[in-house]
């Protein structure tokens, strides 16, 4: 197994190779890092830094790192690995990486020799490094499964959501709630694969995650997965991060709206969105008006320049052979573009017009012309018994 990782470097000569992956076996037997990451690198920083908000997540404003970035990472862990580096960090970093460059079944394969290891240290199943081996690896074959021109055949599917069930037994509280998100989406799609009743889907999804209230913990869980997993081009996510808001937040399910339209037009998959379509827009009052479209677009814009700017920003430190992984001082002089105000598109009074916006939910919308009804009642009642007092003088 490990001969066949490194066999994926050039420059190397066969009995380089084996020599050194035996000399990582027996390090890796019996020792390994304390301070390994969650899921790879990048993940203690996302969390030290924060997730993206809502708003940015519905319309991409998010990190998206460039393959270049990936292939210098996996390039520099393999060399670490061959050089007998004990970290077993490493096998997440090579398996992330080769995940996001569509090398899925290289990814499997760091991931099995990352069991072979523990399995030789011996011990339970317990702590962070296996927690991590089931998250990723329960990730990994859910993407392998999507990208197989065969996904009436479930059985990476089935894998994945049993391997992602195990991480969350060795670690119910993992960062952002992810997996157990993940969980539930993954069982939703199990079900619309092999073409399960409406209600059973509907059901799977709602075992994890809360819908029509601002529930943090599902927001939370969902923006993880637009921000770490599956990033910022993910149809049937909108449609759920545009359920996991309040009824009558209108305005910003109106933007999910946009936003899912636009990702559908331009080719991207919604596998799920069906079954909560109706529920997450069409039930919201949602009627997409124009006044809205222009603060979409400007939104749309914003998160587009984000990702470009910060895109160009990294490929020239990269193109110099400078990565985060090993110079801390890439990002020096990086101020990202700023954010677009939603509400600057929304007229002279944005408030008022969030407050009464026939995008908001058809109750509060109608309570709130009940409401002005009654008081402009009260004032010419008023006015009336004023005058007949003022007659009778």
């Amino acid at each position: 197994m490990l001969v066949l990782l490194a066999g994926n470097l050039s420059g190397i000569t066969a009995l380089e190779v084996a020599a050194r992956c035996l000399a990582a076996v027996a390090v890796l037997a019996g020792t390994c890092s304390a301070n390994a990451c969650l899921w790879d690198t990048d993940t203690l920083g996302e969390e030290a830094r924060g997730l993206p908000t809502l708003l940015n997540a519905i319309v991409g404003r998010v990190e998206v790192n460039p393959p270049l970035y990936y292939e210098m990472r996996l390039k520099k862990a393999t060399q670490r690995f061959l050089a007998g580096d004990p970290n077993l960090g490493i096998f997440d970093d090579c398996a992330v990486a080769c995940d996001r460059l569509g090398r899925g079944e290289l990814a499997l394969r760091w991931l099995e020799a990352k069991e072979d290891a523990l399995r030789r240290r011996g011990g339970k199943e317990e702590g962070d490094d296996w927690y991590r081996l089931y998250a990723n690896r329960g990730t990994v074959r859910a993407h392998n499964w999507a990208r197989k021109p065969n996904e009436g055949d479930t059985t990476l599917l089935r894998q994945g959501i049993a391997d992602l069930e195990r991480c969350l037994e060795i670690n119910p509280d993992g960062p952002f709630g992810r997996e157990r998100a993940q969980v539930s989406i993954l069982r939703s799609m199990l079900a619309d694969a092999e073409s399960k009743g409406e209600y059973e889907i509907r059901e799977t999804l709602g075992e994890g995650l809360t819908f029509g209230r601002r529930n943090p913990k599902t927001i939370e869980a969902l923006v993880g997965i637009v921000s770490l997993g599956s990033g910022p081009e993910n149809p049937d996510l909108v449609t759920l991060l545009a359920m996991a808001t309040s009824h009558t937040d209108g305005n910003l399910r109106a933007i999910a709206r946009f936003r899912f339209d636009d990702l559908v037009r331009s080719g991207k998959t919604a596998r799920i969105s069906r079954y909560w379509e109706a529920n997450a827009y069409t039930k919201a009052g949602v009627s997409r008006p124009e006044s809205l479209r222009s603060s979409y677009l400007d939104l749309k814009r914003n998160a587009e320049g984000f990702r470009r700017h910060r895109e160009k920003f990294m490929l020239a430190r990269l193109r110099q052979g400078r990565h985060p992984d090993w110079d801390e001082s890439v990002w020096d002089g990086y101020v990202p573009t700023p954010r677009a105000d939603p509400d600057s598109t929304l007229g002279v009074f944005p408030w008022v017009y969030r407050v009464i916006s026939p995008t908001r939910s058809s109750f509060q919308f109608f309570g709130w012309l009940i409401a002005l009804a009654g008081l402009l009642f009260l004032l010419v009642r008023g006015l009336a018994q004023r005058r007949a007092l003022r007659s009778r003088d």
